[in-house]
Parts: C-alpha cells; structure tokens; sequence
C-alpha cells in the first residue's frame, strides 16, 4: 500500500515505524508542517530495510495535495497536544485553526484537493477529537462520507479488554470487547449481557464492568501526567543548570518560573502513542487486506433523529472504508454523544 502520514510527530512517527516494519506500507509519504522533521524520520526509516521489505519514502509539507495522488489511505495525526487536564473536547477549536492554516499552507485546502479525485484515499482520522474532527472535515472538504474514518474506540476496547484479560488470567483477544461511544470518556460496552455471560462461563463472576470502564478511561491521563512529570524535572535540571552559568540572582524568581513551565511543555517524552499506532494499523490493515473487518471506528452513522455526525461504532471496514454499520440502532448514550459531537463541530465552524 502507499500511505500517506499527515503530521509525523509521535504519534505519525509511531504509525510509520509499524507501518514499515509490519510490511504494510510499501510507500510512505511523511508530510509534516517540520519537512526536516520528516525528513529525518525517511532517513532513519530507511536505515532498517535491511531487516524490513523494501520500503519508499517521502518527506514532504503537509499541505501538497499532489503528493498523496496514489495513496491507498492517509493517516491524519496533526493536531495539538493535550497537556495537563486537558480533555480531547478542549482541542477543538485549536484543532479546526491549525487544520485550517493559512492560504498556501493548508492541510485543509489540501485535503479539500484530494477529496475532488474521483476515488480519494480512505483518510483515517487519528487528530483530537476524533469524532467532531472527522465529522467536521468531511463537510468542509467534501470528502466522500464512507472513505473518511475516525480511529474511534479502537484503543478503548483494546485498553478495556486488556484489562478484562488481567482480571481472568486469559489472552486479551478470548474476551475481546467492542467498546462505542467517542474517543473520550463517553462510552460503554456494546453488549453488556453477552460480556456477562462469557466472563461468567469463564469464572463463575459477573465483570466488574464500571469499573473497567474507568481504568479504561483514566489509562491515558494516567500515561500523560507520568510524561509530564518527566517533562517538569528535565526544564527544572535545565534551568537549574542555566541560573548556575549566568551567577546569583541574574535570572529573576518569576522569569525562571516562567522559563520552567515552557520548557516543561517543549521537553516532556511522548505520552500515548504506541497504542495508538498499533489501533491505526489494525484500521489502514482492513482497509487493505479488504476483507470487511468489524472495527470500532468512528463513523458518519446516519441514525434517524440525530444529529449528522461520526460515532465509535462498529463499522465493517474494507478496501471502500466504510462498507457497513454494525449497530441497528443506537443507545441513550451514543445519543448524548451525538448531541456533545454536534456542540463540538459548531465551534470548530465558526472557529475559521
């Protein structure tokens, strides 16, 4: 397959690194705001074909259009980055500004190009929140409503079934759990009694379902307060080391406090990122593999008496992206979803 991987931070680079290495991609394109930024990562991705098949690459801006002409599939991964209790809702309006750039550097005009081929690439949509980010980008690109996917509840079911698997000492894929909802804290598990009674043949015990809902929810705020944490004591040696070399009383109490928390920010390790590139290659995986594989993805689902927007469902996913929703019809939940989706993509309109 030809990929292009639209922002190459950690989580773009995490992608192109399983990418690569399971044989997926034969191509990549590698777009990034930062070309010498991707360019690093091509060079180093090269370096491993003597271990991997033989691999393509290019490094290129995000908003060349031309460039991802031929992809099979496009990876958005560009978005800003949570910090501290931020929530995915509250990515919103930077998210649709830096989606949206400035003429000549758009990756929204570029996308809004590529949706004009008469077969675009299925676009995966990895940006925060994912829901009102795809559900915002098909109508403001036009691109076509079953090739536009969102990594959705992927990683939560992933996350949820792990856990589960802890608790009963079995491999995660024997109790395997579709999780619906968003990529967020709104979700529940699909099918709550028939999880019932599998864990119950396997233990005599009814799953402590809330409570592995909220590990679930919780697991990635958990994995950013650890990177941040990280982050804080390398600005801290930094500064330390900074007001050392200038001498006594130089660098002012509040300016060294301010220096601190910027560079906390600039210097903390990736937080989640691994899961989510392996979610993302489970997804571009069905895509090409085209055998209608039932995933969680977010989706535009076309529920009667909701609002027009994507939710984490179950979609069968193939060569065409969306092929067929799994869900009849949706639950008091995916309804709240659907109203919190629509508040978000109102503020990502009239944010441009």
């Amino acid at each position: 397959m030809r990929i292009g991987i639209i922002g190459v931070g950690a989580v773009g680079e995490a992608c192109a690194h399983l990418l690569a290495s399971s044989g997926i991609a034969r191509s990549l394109v590698l777009a990034n705001r930062g070309v010498d930024i991707a360019n690093a990562i091509r060079m180093d991705l090269e370096q491993s074909r003597p271990w991997t098949k033989p691999l393509s690459a290019r490094s290129v801006p995000p908003w060349s259009a031309d460039e991802f002409r031929g992809c099979d599939a496009l990876i958005l991964t560009a978005g800003p980055r949570l910090q501290g209790t931020q929530t995915r809702a509250d990515m919103v309006t930077a998210t649709a500004r830096l989606l949206h750039g400035s003429p000549g550097q758009s990756i929204v005009g570029a996308l809004t190009r590529c949706a004009a081929e008469p077969e675009p690439p299925v676009l995966l949509v990895v940006t925060n929140p994912v829901e009102a980010t795809v559900t915002w980008l098909q109508e403001t690109t036009g691109w076509k409503r079953s090739r536009i996917l969102g990594l959705g509840t992927t990683v939560e079911s992933a996350r949820f079934s792990r856990f589960l698997s802890d608790d009963l000492n079995v491999d995660a894929s024997s109790v395997w759990t579709e999780i619906v909802g968003e990529h967020g804290p709104m979700i529940e598990v699909r099918d709550e009694a028939a999880l019932c009674r599998r864990v119950r043949d396997l233990s005599g015990q009814d799953p402590k379902v809330e409570d592995l809902l909220a590990r679930t929810r919780a697991v990635a705020a958990e994995i950013r307060k650890v990177s941040e944490a990280a982050g804080k004591q390398r600005a801290d040696r930094f500064v330390t080391q900074f007001e050392a070399k200038l001498g006594p009383g130089v660098l002012a109490p509040e300016v060294a406090a301010a220096l601190r928390k910027e560079l906390a920010a600039e210097v903390s390790p990736p937080a989640t990122r691994f899961a989510i590139a392996a979610a993302a290659l489970e997804v571009i995986e069905a895509v090409g593999a085209d055998r209608g594989r039932l995933l969680p993805v977010s989706g535009l689902a076309g529920f009667q008496g909701l609002p027009d927007v994507a939710l984490a469902l179950p979609f069968v996913v193939g060569r065409a992206g969306i092929v067929a929703r799994g869900l009849d019809a949706p639950t008091q939940l995916l309804r709240d979803v659907a109203v919190a989706v629509e508040r978000q993509v109102q503020a990502m309109r009239v944010a441009v």
